[in-house]
């Protein structure tokens, strides 16, 4: 009895001892998680889409600078034309403002003034009510700047200063000149759209703020018309080269390739 008693006892120990050695074996390692064949395509995607993003801000860049260019230098070849008329709304004259590299050329021939030098000035405000043209406001000058000669920096004349046109004996006043502060079509210094004032008495350049001028002779909106492209060029979208060559009378040399083209017409095929 004591001896099937010890071998019982025996056999449990070894069974615990298998078990416990069995426990302690060394778990084996999980088999590695395989990617998932769409992971990459979609990080590359994640990446294009910041790379893109970063691109769109690049160009938002760009075309800020670029606005920033515009106000500093107007539409280039924007055509701008003021028609002059007195208190009496007489017609005094034109004035053409065309926008290239160098800036505003302002062009044009005004009449019906004394042989003198009368201010020349561009104003706030785009009407003409006659007789006294008070309704244009004073002189266009977004800056803030005192009123100057038009040669004087940009932070020393207003942007509307063109000092003097000087007329002849004929009352007759013809001038070209080029202003680089104003732009046309752009920027703080537009004047499309503006009144054009010329005065009855000389601009001092230094009285301020209106160089002590006079009173208004002539006044006229500066109208924007297009560009020069736009100027040569009819409604249905040709040009009026084109069109002239196309409506030139034919010339005796015309005339002649005809006769032989009708000559050949005519005679019999081999």
């Amino acid at each position: 009895m004591k001896l099937r008693y010890q071998t019982a006892v025996t056999i449990t120990a070894i069974a615990l001892l298998i078990a416990g050695c069995s426990s302690s074996d060394p778990v084996e390692d999980e088999a590695p998680v395989e990617p998932h064949p769409l992971a990459g395509e979609v990080e590359q995607e994640a990446a294009d889409d910041t790379e893109e993003e970063t691109d769109d801000d690049h160009m938002e860049d760009d075309h800020m600078e670029a606005a920033e260019t515009d106000d500093e230098t107007g539409v280039l070849h924007m055509v701008a034309i003021a028609e002059m008329y007195s208190g009496d709304e007489e017609r005094m004259g034109e004035v053409m403002f065309t926008q290239t590299e160098e800036g505003v050329e302002v062009h044009g021939r005004i009449e019906t003034l004394d042989e003198s030098l009368h201010g020349f000035h561009v104003h706030e405000f785009g009407e003409c009510d006659p007789p006294d043209f008070e309704s244009a406001g004073g002189h266009f000058n977004p800056g803030g700047h005192p009123h100057g000669a038009p040669d004087n920096p940009p932070d020393q004349r207003h942007a509307g200063d063109f000092g003097n046109l000087e007329f002849n004996e004929d009352g007759v006043a013809e001038f070209t000149f080029v202003d680089d502060v104003i732009t046309l079509g752009a920027g703080k210094n537009d004047v499309a759209g503006k009144a054009l004032i010329i005065h009855y008495e000389e601009d001092d350049l230094e009285t301020q703020p209106t160089g002590d001028a006079g009173p208004r002779a002539g006044c006229g909106i500066i109208e924007a018309s297009g560009t020069e492209d736009d100027a040569n060029t009819d409604d249905d979208g040709q040009s009026e080269d084109a069109e002239l060559t196309e409506d030139a009378e034919p010339t005796k040399e015309d005339a002649a390739d005809g006769e032989e083209l009708a000559e050949e017409d005519e005679s019999p095929e081999n």
